[in-house]
């Protein structure tokens, strides 16, 4: 196997998600992968509030689904343009399902004083 199939999770891991139209659709939680050993293939990427409640210690993750919800989306990986500091999509985040939960968080969190 080489290098550059180790070291996809740091490649995409953590990163923003951009839609076609630049606006932020979500962070990359995980990384789907196919094949069999000495051949492995990244097929999608996940994302959503369930999805990123998966990767908290085992008490806060049901806090978490109750506060943002246990939606995961699957992304495919046919679906990334640019793999930069922020990963661009070919499509509308909306025409993936993207922007549901992430939008009403950023409504929440605009009503916090000092929040903008």
């Amino acid at each position: 196997m080489s290098e550059k199939h180790l070291d996809v999770a740091s490649m995409v891991l953590d990163r923003q998600l951009l839609d076609a139209n630049y606006v932020e659709c979500g962070k990359v939680e995980d990384v789907e992968l196919s094949g069999g050993v000495g051949r492995l293939e990244v097929t999608g990427l996940v994302t959503g509030p369930g999805a990123a409640a998966e990767r908290l210690p085992s008490l806060a993750r049901g806090l978490a689904r109750r506060l943002l919800g246990a939606r995961v989306t699957r992304v495919p990986w046919s679906e990334v343009l640019i793999l930069a500091s922020q990963i661009k999509l070919k499509s509308r985040g909306d025409d993936l399902g993207l922007t549901g939960a992430e939008t009403r968080v950023a409504n929440w969190l605009r009503k916090i004083p000092g929040a903008e």
